[in-house]
């Protein structure tokens, strides 16, 4: 039976310190059994849940060569490194989700809980969502998109199996875009923070993994659309944190049956003739014959008196009594009665 957890990631304000943010990130979500990696541009992922990417965590910092190591900022965690022109910005943010416009890739964030934790629903939120300046540089130009994937069992949900809302969203707030493909969120918050619910719409659907990635600008402006030149900035943003509720689906082990043993056929011991003669002073051998078994067996026997006795000084026969062995196989085995 499938028993519900909740869980958490993360936090709701800026970190105080590097161990607060190994605290609430890396350490949490290994004590969750939540892989937690980045992957960079080149698709190098790592696992920040690893002992050594753990001992590499810094905070944000322009210090080379640092920044690279920073897998977080004061808002929130995101990728490690990032694409050359960023390091020309001495104000720049480390270790955002960024993508790069001129090759049109993007660094990725990966959640992923264990293949029977069935998550039914998460609060997201985010950071560094910041509205873009409306400077005539090519820098800055455009609205910061963000999107988000679904995946269970390594294979993609479809975003539109889920109901999700924006939570305190300003009195305009940009769509939400809901597809096969993900979550597609633009900010529009003068402080950069965005977060939104997700829910599954019915009990049959369910995510154990989430892929954070960055697009190219919304609404760029026109000096940033049309440079040739190298652009040195693009989408980029931080996950704060994630709470989420879930089932934990993990398969009642079936008991191991207990063999039944194979029956065997009962062994049926009988004489071998109803009635013997004898000669006074004479023994007499009687047979016992078996059928219906052919293991190794045994039958017990003892003479009883009748009209004859073995009581007294002028006794009829010797008593007999004893056991009778049966090999394997062997159908007949005998003992003897002597007559006096």
């Amino acid at each position: 039976m499938a028993t519900s957890f909740t869980g958490s990631l993360g936090t709701t304000t800026n970190y105080s310190s590097i161990s607060d943010l190994i605290a609430k990130w890396p350490n949490a979500a290994q004590n969750q059994g939540i892989q937690l990696s980045g992957i960079a541009f080149d698709g190098v992922e790592t696992n920040y849940t690893n002992p050594t990417a753990i001992s590499n965590l810094t905070l944000a910092t322009n210090e080379n060569p640092k920044s690279w190591l920073s897998y977080g900022g004061p808002g929130g965690i995101g990728v490690a490194s990032d694409y050359p022109g960023w390091f020309t910005d001495v104000n720049k943010l480390r270790a955002e989700i960024n993508y790069d416009p001129n090759t049109n890739k993007s660094q990725v964030l990966k959640v992923k809980w264990a293949d029977n934790k069935d998550i039914t629903s998460a609060t997201i939120g985010l950071s560094g969502l910041l509205p873009k300046s409306s400077s005539t540089t090519v820098n800055d130009q455009g609205n910061e998109v963000g999107l988000l994937q679904l995946f269970n069992n390594g294979a993609p949900v479809s975003a539109s199996n889920f109901t999700i809302t924006r939570v305190n969203a300003p009195s305009t707030p940009k769509p939400i875009g809901v597809s096969s493909d993900g979550v597609t969120f633009i900010g529009d918050s003068a402080d950069g923070n965005f977060t939104f619910q997700i829910q599954a719409n019915s009990t049959s659907v369910a995510f154990d993994e989430l892929r954070f990635s960055a697009k190219d600008y919304d609404s760029p402006t026109a000096a940033y659309a049309t440079t040739t030149s190298v652009k040195s900035d693009s989408s980029d943003y931080l996950v704060r944190s994630i709470q989420y509720q879930g089932l934990d689906v993990t398969p009642t082990p079936t008991p191991t049956p207990t063999p039944t043993p194979t029956p065997t056929s009962p062994s049926l011991f009988e004489f071998a003739q109803p009635n013997y003669t004898v000669a006074e002073g004479n023994p007499v051998t009687i047979n016992v014959t078996r059928t219906g078994g052919t293991a190794a067996a045994s039958i017990n026997y003892a003479t009883v008196d009748g009209s004859a006795s073995s009581a007294g000084t002028a006794a009829d026969y010797t008593t007999a009594a004893g056991v009778l062995n049966f090999a394997a196989g062997e159908t007949t085995a005998s003992f003897t009665v002597t007559a006096l």
